[in-house]
This record gives structure tokens, sequence and C-alpha cells, in this order.
């Protein structure tokens, strides 16, 4: 807009200076040229003026729009400034809330990792007690295995026992002691 001011400013001048150069060749000339001369000058004039005032009618024009721009810009300079708080505002809620999550995931994760370590020691305890239980089940299968054959043993040791006490040594010849319901004599039942 100023570049279009000083161009119109400077015709007008050159203008001016190229009337003034004919004003004083005119001086010498005749009178009737002069008033030919002075009517082109006065209506080169008035349209030198008549542009100027449109000139300045397009500038105030000019300097409308330029203002309605400029508080145009200025409404979307506030708008990119308020648009760039709210994306730091959010920005930084966001690093806050992933480090919230990040710190509620490491604690989470170390709540599984002790209730996982927790429950390994009770596997492991476990297992001994059941490798325990196993163990001591042989060892009574063994003593009771054991018992047995001693309570077969000590049966036999009774019944000879008892044979002798009854029938005497009677059946030791062989190197058997003989119990008694196997020698007495079918007329001795009683």
């Amino acid at each position: 807009m100023l570049k279009h001011d000083d161009k119109v400013n400077k015709e007008t001048l050159t203008r001016i200076i190229a009337v003034q150069k004919d004003v004083s060749t005119i001086r010498g000339n005749d009178p009737r040229e002069l008033r030919a001369k002075a009517s082109a000058l006065t209506k080169e004039l008035r349209s030198t003026k008549a542009a100027l005032v449109d000139s300045k009618t397009e500038v105030k024009t000019l300097r409308k729009q330029l203002e309605e721009r400029k508080s145009v810009l200025d409404t979307a300079q506030q708008e990119v400034q308020s648009l760039q708080r709210q994306l730091t505002e959010q920005s930084i809620a966001h690093e806050a809330t992933q480090e919230q999550n990040s710190s509620v995931t490491e604690e989470r994760e170390a709540e599984w990792r002790r209730r996982i370590g927790v429950l390994l020691k009770e596997r492991d305890t476990m297992v001994e007690e059941r490798k325990t239980l196993i163990s001591e089940r042989k060892t009574w299968k063994k003593e009771r295995e054991t018992m047995k054959k001693e309570r077969e043993t000590m049966s036999k040791v009774l019944m000879q026992q008892w044979g002798k006490e009854e029938c005497g040594q009677q059946g030791e010849k062989e190197g058997k002691q003989a119990y008694r319901y196997k020698y007495v004599k079918k007329d001795q039942k009683a």
C-alpha cells in the first residue's frame, strides 16, 4: 500500500515539474496557445486530482482491509497460542499418565513376582512333604512286611510250643514239632 502511495506522489510531482517547465516555456508564446495549453493543463490537473482522490479512497479501503486482516491474524495467533498451551498441557498430562501407568505396572509386576515366589516355595514344600510321605510309606510297607514275617514266625513258634506242651516231644525225631491234632487218635476225640 505504501508503495502505491509513493508511486502516486512521485507521478504527481513529476507532472507538477512538467507543468512548471511548460509554464516557463509558455511565457514566451502566443496567448491562444497559452489558453489551449492552460485548458489542457487544467484537464490534466483535474484528472490528476481525480486520480489522487481515487488513490486516497483506495488507500483508505486497503487500510481498512489491512486492519481487518491484522485483526483476523491476531485472533488466529491467539488461537494458535491457546492450542499450543493446550497441547503442552495435554503432553504433560500424557507423560504423567504414562509414568503413573509405568509405576503401577512395575508395582503389579513386583506383586506378581512376590506371589509367584510364595507359590513356588509352597510347591517346593509340598514336593518335599510328598517325597517324605512316599519314603515313609515305603518304610512302613517294609516294616509291615517284616512284622508279617515275624508274626508268621511267632505263630509257628507258638504252635510248636503248644504242640510240645500238649503232645510232648514226639515229632522232634524228624526235626519238626508235631502238633497234637495231627497225632490224635480217632478214638481219643472228645
